[in-house]
């Protein structure tokens, strides 16, 4: 807060969340952090997304802090041997950096862009309120008519190997140049799920894109990552001050893996590798848990939970209502916060699943106080197919906030796949 109140003194840039709830910040606050925070666990390179609504002045500001605070982190230039018109670096190329993901500066008005003559400029129907510039994603409660901010040529030099473009086709120009990183909201997404599912795929193997959540979010909800992870996006950004079913599945998807996760096969630069889909049955039983945590303002004496676990797959093969129910299942529940569901235990049996990728489906396990209908979760875990393992299994709980507990559960999973064809 000190930091903030300092940045703003001085003039410096702060950083807010659109119309989020969210509290300013000092932009120099940000780049502080992120220096002495960042690279505390792995020296893989951090890609800072930048969406910028200062003016020419400010943004010079921008990149004088920038510079400062990452000194020695930040790409300022391409590497000699590794143009950024012909590839992008590979992680072991860019240990300790830190990536500028920002708009290029004007040259070329985007009504004359060089399209190849396959191109369209139609524009594609979104199905809720989306920004319609894809390249931005938090022009939530903006008008019309506002004026767009230009980025300045220092700041957009920073873009070297990450640079958003606007999205106008998957043919155009832009979109065959390695730097370029297509912003599109998440309903726009679907939309190109839709309508150019299989070009959007081929795209996203070998190209960045990123999901953004869509405008009516002013509560800092989230969207479910896994959607748009398993039509090949490669980043989704998540409102980190809500921890809600999105943060969860991220939490499963990146718990140790240092911020960075190969994709499976299918999903990479080899359009010959053919994706591994399979058919799943599971079933998980719960024994009992230990050292629960609580919800907010409960007393031990109250604490009446139960476990709700959920299964998270491709959801294209739903023909009802009750499939969706059914991957969702729970147990009773007991008192306090050593739960006992005797030596039997309690199954949790789900249908057969088709057409899963292990890699990007989850199973989240929530612990929740039958006393409350609001407000009740006590402890979670998310955990990713791929690594939920066979037999007895400790499965180490979370709490409400996200923080490391004492608390687990004894389950006995019971995970059958073969190949789907």
């Amino acid at each position: 807060r000190q930091e903030s109140v300092r940045s703003l003194m001085n003039g410096e840039p702060l950083v807010l969340h659109g119309w989020t709830l969210t509290a300013p910040i000092g932009f120099r606050a940000v780049c502080k952090t992120i220096r002495e925070t960042g690279f505390a666990t792995s020296k893989l390179p951090i890609i800072v997304s930048l969406e910028v609504h200062a003016d020419a002045e400010q943004q010079e500001v921008m990149v004088e802090i920038m510079k400062e605070e990452w000194k020695g982190l930040l790409v300022e230039m391409p590497n000699e041997d590794c143009n950024p018109d012909e590839r992008l670096p590979r992680l072991g190329e860019l240990l300790n950096k830190i990536l500028v993901k920002v708009k290029k500066a004007p040259s070329v008005p985007l009504d004359k862009q060089e399209l190849t003559p396959s191109s369209s400029l139609a524009p594609i129907p979104t199905r809720d309120t989306d920004s319609i510039h894809s390249g931005s994603e938090d022009e939530r409660g903006s008008t019309s008519g506002k004026k767009k901010v230009k980025i300045c040529e220092n700041l957009s030099n920073l873009g070297v190997y990450t640079h958003s473009e606007h999205f106008v086709s998957f043919e155009a120009k832009s979109a065959k140049k390695p730097p370029h990183i297509f912003s599109i909201g998440e309903s726009q997404i679907l939309d190109l799920h839709d309508t150019r599912k299989d070009e959007m795929f081929s795209h996203n193997r070998d190209f960045f894109m990123r999901a953004y959540p869509a405008s009516y979010r002013i509560d800092s909800s989230n969207l479910d990552p896994s959607i748009f992870w398993r039509k090949g996006v490669q980043m989704v950004a998540l409102n980190w001050q809500n921890l809600d079913m999105g943060m969860m599945l991220n939490e499963g998807m990146f718990a140790g893996e240092h911020g960075w996760v190969l994709k499976p096969p299918g999903y990479r630069s080899d359009h010959t590798e053919p994706i591994q889909y399979k058919t799943l049955d599971l079933k998980i039983t719960i024994f009992g848990g230990q050292h629960l945590p609580m919800p907010p303002h409960q007393t031990l004496s109250g604490f009446n939970p139960y476990i709700r676990c959920e299964l998270h797959v491709e959801k294209e093969q739903e023909s009802s209502s009750e499939t969706a129910k059914s991957r969702k299942q729970q147990t009773g529940y007991q008192k306090g916060d050593h739960p006992d569901f005797g030596p039997e235990g309690c199954a949790l049996v789900f249908p057969t699943m088709n057409k899963v990728v292990e890699e990007l489906s989850f199973v989240r396990f929530k612990i929740e106080d039958a006393r409350y209908a609001k407000d009740n979760l006590a402890a979670w875990a998310c955990i990713r197919l791929d690594r939920l393992q066979q037999g007895y299994r400790f499965v180490y709980l979370l709490d409400a906030k996200g923080q490391a507990t004492a608390g687990l559960l004894l389950v006995k999973v019971e995970k059958k796949t073969v190949s789907w064809k």
